[in-house]
């Protein structure tokens, strides 16, 4: 066996210090480990080979000819997305229609303006309006 030298940067010598601690082994060894792994046949092997090998391995009886058809992995979803999720389901969120969409996107008014039109229009806020006409739940 021949014999290596290496000149590692401090972050690399504590990961693979701490690799070596959690293994319960030198921190050469799980260096040669490492090397080996990366360096053998295997690790030299294309995605779709690697694919085909673990499937043979794992099933002996599937066989060249049958399809599998790999599953999609579920992405976490983010707050935003459960949230929306919730308010759709329970009623209170939907999209708005293709006749909303189209006046909104053709419309020339910007928010200050309807601002302005709305201080003028008089009366009760419409928060006001709201708190009046909630019914008290119970």
């Amino acid at each position: 066996m021949d014999t290596l030298t290496l000149t590692l940067p401090p972050e690399t010598w504590r990961r693979l210090k701490k690799k070596a601690e959690q293994a319960g082994q030198l921190p050469e060894t799980v260096a040669q480990e490492l090397l080996i792994g990366q360096l053998s046949p295997l690790a030299e092997e294309t995605e779709r080979e690697k694919t085909a090998r673990i499937l043979r391995e794992a099933s002996p009886q599937i066989g060249y000819r049958s399809r599998i058809w790999p599953m999609p992995v579920a992405q976490p979803e983010t707050e935003r997305e459960k949230l929306t999720r919730l308010l759709r389901e329970a009623g209170v969120l939907s999209e708005i229609g293709p006749r909303m969409r189209q006046l909104v996107e053709t419309t020339t008014v910007n928010h200050d303006e309807v601002v302005t039109i709305l201080a003028r229009a008089g009366g009760k806020p419409l928060s006001e309006i709201v708190l009046e006409q909630r019914v008290p739940k119970g």
